[in-house]
């Protein structure tokens, strides 16, 4: 008897824990912007986190999303559609859009980008939560409670390369040199809407992958399977990482090989519709266009990774075969390095550079494969080796395919929770069980003390570009009056900023969002100034703003005050927000001009839709005669016109 009543009391005490975690979290990830909200500012303006004069780099993100949410909310979908382009609504990507049609509906039922920006991700990081407590349950017994917190507040509240956020504290916010600034504060999984709605598939696929591995039963069976189908509609940089994972750990379990092969057929089946989009998506003009636009940076860098891999898999270093472990952890080093040599005095070879393709991920099975065989490790020291190859291997993807796509969204994302939850279970069975606590413990109040720190210092510095003036609510309720209409204008980022927070279609699409071919995006791009009327020459000079962008990023990185304070003004004259239509042209300018060039000689009236010219009047540069539309409303920043269009039946 008074074993239950005990049971019920730590029952009841997990709950109370787990809720106060929530609100701890939930409190931190807000922090900067209820901080924000208490300066003063003009009673004309609207606070928000979607604003187009917010700080560089996840601003437009933010902007980018809140067009894709509200278009799922309208249109429910397992797969990410363009949501800007009217013409092109229907056509799909090969991208699971799950989260976007949760926080779409969402948005549908407050109301408000606003409240689903703070309020949309309060459920999954519940969940996210409770699924860890489960997880820390599993392997430790005593002080489960105050390390189930203390992961927790690590995995959601720091990052890779910051974990308790020091760094950022000391070059952030200027006490030591310059930090690039953006509305991260905290981890990763602080992101809108990825990853701060979709890791808790993450952490889902990967609870039940450990009770999978304690008990292949019938019901362990069905409840991966379904955290698998999951991930593979939730995010790309989860299921990409989790599904190898499940595969080499459940080839090197030899409980149950008969389990294994269920598990796999049932997943291949069911995600069979995915992979049949998948091909279509292959097979379209599109995708080279498509790939130049997700080219990320060439390797990201190893040193990190080599240190928190090492911790992980140190305490197996002496166990049984010394140097081969060692060796395990050199070797892609070795071949990363091997293949830059043979890159750099090896061009003039191609078919050994091709050769070498091949070389690289059969070399990474091999190192896990001989693990596996030689070494009898327990499955975390094996997970941790696997962990280590596979992060390798996403970073340095150029190997494989000619290029790499945006690598540190894999470290962020899926490397970095696993590894925390790494080093605590592979440590447990060496360090002194209060010890784990006490480190725990401490490098949690870290990251709580310094996440708060830091968001009083970005709220400081930034609370005033959190904000939309009358200027743009007039505008935002005029669109809203008219739905599912088609805007345009000479200011991409106050355009994108009108896509957030109402039901309009953007006349240039978005970035990677889009579904446009190259040719497509050009007439976009330059129909709406022939409207405006552009000359040709001033057309141009648009496009190639683009190569200015350098400027910006100083000014933003910048802790110069005046700098800061002039951002309001540099930014819309820098029309950055731009680059979301030819991003190819950010990337290779040299490249592009020319093929601008000649989609201007060939432009033609192009037969879209088209229903508002948006005028943002500090940065017009045309003339307002020329416009053949009808005014219907103008204020101190905006001017909007009502547009009839010719059509072509010749146009692109």
């Amino acid at each position: 008897m008074k074993f239950y009543k005990n049971m019920g009391r730590l029952k009841s005490n997990k709950s109370l824990y787990i809720g106060l975690t929530l609100i701890l979290i939930f409190t931190l990830h807000n922090a900067q912007y209820i901080i924000g909200s208490f300066y003063e500012r003009d009673e004309n303006t609207l606070f928000t986190p979607f604003a187009y004069k917010a700080p560089f780099s996840l601003s437009e993100d933010n902007l980018s999303y809140a067009g894709i949410i509200r278009y799922s909310g309208n249109h429910p979908s397992i797969y990410r559609h363009d949501p800007l382009i009217k013409e092109n609504g229907k056509l799909s990507f090969a991208d699971g859009n799950i989260v976007n049609s949760y926080l779409g509906l969402f948005t549908k039922l407050s109301g408000d980008i606003n409240t689903t920006y703070y309020f949309g991700g309060l459920l999954p990081l519940f969940l996210s939560i409770l699924l860890i407590f489960k997880i820390i349950s599993i392997f430790f017994q005593k002080h489960s409670i105050p390390i189930s917190i203390g992961v927790s507040i690590l995995i959601l509240c720091s990052n890779f390369d910051d974990v308790f956020g020091i760094q950022k504290f000391l070059t952030g916010f200027g006490f030591l040199g310059e930090y690039h600034n953006n509305l991260l504060v905290l981890g990763y999984s602080q992101r809108f809407p990825y990853c701060q709605s979709s890791i808790v598939f993450f952490l889902f696929w990967l609870y039940r992958f450990i009770l999978f591995r304690e008990s292949s039963s019938t019901k362990n069976q069905i409840w991966l399977l379904i955290a698998l189908i999951g991930l593979q509609y939730s995010y790309f940089y989860y299921w990409s990482f989790a599904i190898p994972i499940t595969a080499a750990m459940l080839f090197f379990d030899k409980k149950h090989p008969r389990e294994f092969i269920i598990v796999l057929i049932g997943y291949l089946l069911l995600s069979s519709h995915f992979w049949f989009k998948f091909y279509e998506f292959n097979q379209l003009d599109f995708l080279e266009e498509y790939r130049e636009r997700i080219k990320g940076i060439e390797v990201f860098p190893m040193s990190g990774i080599l240190l928190f891999g090492t911790l992980c898999l140190l305490p197996f270093i002496n166990k049984g075969r010394k140097w081969f472990n060692l060796l395990l952890f050199l070797m892609p080093f070795g071949w990363v390095l091997s293949f830059k040599l043979l890159s750099v005095y090896f061009e003039y070879f191609p078919q050994l550079i091709y050769i070498t393709k091949f070389i690289f991920p059969l070399s990474i099975f091999m190192g896990i494969l001989l693990a596996g065989i030689w070494n009898k490790w327990k499955n975390w020291a094996m997970l941790s080796l696997i962990n280590y190859y596979l992060i390798f291997f996403f970073c340095n993807l150029k190997f494989v395919l000619g290029y790499n796509i945006q690598p540190y969204h894999w470290v962020y994302a899926s490397f970095f929770p696993f590894l925390v939850l790494n080093l605590i279970v592979v440590w447990k069975d060496i360090i002194n069980l209060t010890r784990i606590k006490y480190a725990v413990v401490i490098g949690s109040t870290l990251t709580i003390f310094f996440g708060f720190l830091n968001s009083y210092k970005s709220a400081e510095k930034n609370h005033a570009f959190w904000s939309i003036s009358n200027h743009e609510t007039e505008v935002i309720d005029l669109l809203n009056k008219h739905p599912y209409s088609v805007i345009a204008g000479n200011n991409m980022m106050p355009l994108i900023t009108f896509t957030a927070h109402s039901d309009v279609y953007l006349y240039e699409g978005s970035c990677s969002h889009k579904r446009a071919m190259y040719e497509e995006s050009a007439q976009r791009f330059i129909h709406p100034y022939k409207l405006m009327g552009y000359s040709d020459s001033l057309i141009v000079k648009e496009y190639r703003k683009y190569e200015n962008i350098g400027d910006y990023h100083q000014i933003v990185i910048s802790n110069n005050s005046s700098a800061r304070d002039s951002l309001s003004r540099v930014y819309p004259d820098n029309i950055l927000g731009s680059i979301e239509v030819m991003w190819c042209y950010f990337m290779e300018p040299e490249k592009y001009i020319h093929k601008f060039y000649t989609s201007l000689e060939k432009y033609k009236i192009p037969n879209y839709e088209l229903d508002y010219l948006v005028i943002y009047t500090p940065t017009f540069k045309g003339d307002y005669s020329k416009i053949r539309g009808e005014k219907i409303l103008e204020n101190k920043l905006f001017k909007v016109y009502s547009i009839k269009l010719e059509k072509s039946t010749t146009a692109h």
